[in-house]
């Protein structure tokens, strides 16, 4: 992949990252747990998948995303294991509420794991822009 096509899916995942972080805000709003903590996810997700995308990563799976970026951003101390942790926990919840009968969401967790994501996809952007040149 040519660099300016790279740059161009970094950005592009990155939207989908705030897309993705509005979907979950405007159902956290109707108090719909299940769909936020899912979009929450997918806004951390499509912004981890962005990162690895600056070092040429390009996962197939949600797993190897995991993987790539732990390796990649949490062992090195790029990214802080806070955020590493919140990341886990948000696929371990929405592998939950997407696959498992009688799953509870309680409110209280979508609210902490928005402002754990909001955290992650600015850290994220910050580094991103260290390696992203002017659009």
């Amino acid at each position: 992949m040519k660099p300016e096509e790279r740059d161009e899916l970094v950005r592009y995942r990155v939207q989908c990252a705030h897309e993705a972080l509005a979907e979950a805000v405007a159902l956290m709003e109707r108090a719909l747990w299940r769909g936020s903590m899912n979009r929450l996810y997918y806004a951390m997700h499509y912004a981890v998948v962005a990162l690895l995308a600056t070092r040429d990563v390009f996962p197939k799976t949600h797993k190897g995303a995991r993987q790539q970026f732990s390796l990649l951003f949490l062992a090195t101390g790029t990214i802080p294991e806070a955020l590493g942790l919140s990341y886990s926990e948000l696929f371990e919840r929405r592998h939950s509420g997407d696959y498992d009968d009688f799953v509870s969401v309680e409110g209280d967790a979508v609210v902490r794991m928005h402002e754990q994501t909001v955290m992650m996809i600015g850290t994220i952007e910050a580094i991103i822009a260290g390696r992203l040149g002017p659009r």
